[in-house]
């Protein structure tokens, strides 16, 4: 089985063809604060004066995923309940900011008349695997829907719940933009005898109640269909949740993954993952520099002599050497270092 292995780059990489909005590419993971995003992180409540912190803040750090990993952590450090929960909250209006962000990205490709959506190298990839007719999975580390698009335009298929992306073994690690959580049983509702029903006030009591309570179980996951228009427009999504407040499932990007607070997330989710690997003949990483420890322990299932190809551009090489050095079940396989464009048009998989 060939597994093919999505990371940020091959977002961006996919939106190669005409003129795209610069608040509209999809980014990379230090591109998150860069100020083309901003009017996404107004939305949150997230000024430019705070961002310009965070960003200053963030410099200070190796990466986007290290600084966020520090902040996460200190969150056992902080003694003070309200100071605790005013850095929980900060880490919530992160994944808020960061979920709304690719909402637009996405919302963009499923809306600009087909030409992005149309001829995207996700969308080519996609009918390639179609005309070789082999056995394939696809584990995605991005949270947004542009691959969603491909495999529902190639394939003619549905994603109307978590299985029925496993069933087509289609793993998103880190969770999805589309993937809603209800709130808690025992979180308290909102009246709903409002003249206007207030966004603003939900929001912001999601994001003091994204990760101040228990875990949330999977089965509480709503899943919205890529092209579903509610999922597009904030007020529509708080009404299709009772007109109370939703959390979205994606996993901040951390160098290590908290699984915790979603319950039986990493028995369904990543358990699906490494039983793809388990039958996997040829991996390819595209457009991931494989950093953190959950693709490395994933990996480790492949079965020994699992051939690894790399695609991408500078760090192909770099990134295929550090695999293979900690990964002696891997062996050499080919590195694209033309980016993903050629390599959906020029390489024989």
């Amino acid at each position: 089985m060939k597994i093919f292995v999505f990371g940020a780059g091959a977002s961006q990489g996919s939106q190669g063809v005409g003129v795209i909005p610069d608040e509209c590419k999809a980014p990379l993971s230090d591109e998150l604060f860069d100020l083309r995003y901003q009017k996404y992180a107004n939305a949150v409540g997230l000024n430019e004066s705070t961002m310009n912190e965070y960003r200053n803040d963030r410099l200070a750090d190796t990466s986007f995923e290290s600084w966020l990993t520090n902040q996460w952590r200190k969150i056992d450090s902080i003694n003070n309940p309200l100071a605790k929960n005013a850095q929980k909250g900060f880490l919530a209006q992160i994944a808020f900011y960061i979920w709304y962000l690719l909402i637009n990205v996405s919302k963009w490709t499923c809306n600009n008349k087909g030409e992005s959506r149309n001829r995207s190298e996700y969308l080519f990839l996609m009918k390639n695997l179609r005309k070789m007719d082999c056995a394939f999975g696809l584990i995605n580390f991005n949270y947004d829907l542009l691959l969603d698009y491909a495999c529902i335009d190639t394939f003619k298929i549905t994603f109307q719940n978590i299985d029925d992306y496993l069933a087509f073994n289609y793993v998103k690690p880190h969770g999805s933009i589309n993937w809603l959580l209800k709130k808690r049983e025992v979180e308290p509702n909102i009246d709903r005898h409002e003249l206007d029903v207030n966004t603003k006030v939900r929001l912001n009591t999601a994001i003091n109640r994204m990760y101040s309570g228990d875990p949330i179980p999977i089965n509480s996951v709503v899943v919205k269909e890529p092209d579903h228009r509610d999922l597009y427009t904030l007020d529509n999504l708080i009404y299709s949740f009772n007109q109370q407040y939703f959390y979205p499932l994606i996993f901040l990007p951390l160098t290590a993954k908290a699984y915790s607070s979603i319950a039986g997330f990493e028995e369904k989710i990543v358990g699906k993952a490494n039983s793809l690997l388990e039958e996997a003949s040829e991996i390819y990483l595209i457009g991931y520099n494989a950093n953190d420890s959950l693709i490395k322990d994933m990996l480790k299932n492949a079965p020994q002599g699992t051939k690894l190809h790399v695609v991408g551009k500078s760090s192909t090489v770099e990134i295929m050497e550090r695999m293979l050095a900690i990964l002696p079940n891997l062996v050499r396989g080919n590195c694209h270092s033309n980016g993903f464009h050629d390599f959906v048009f020029n390489v024989v998989l």
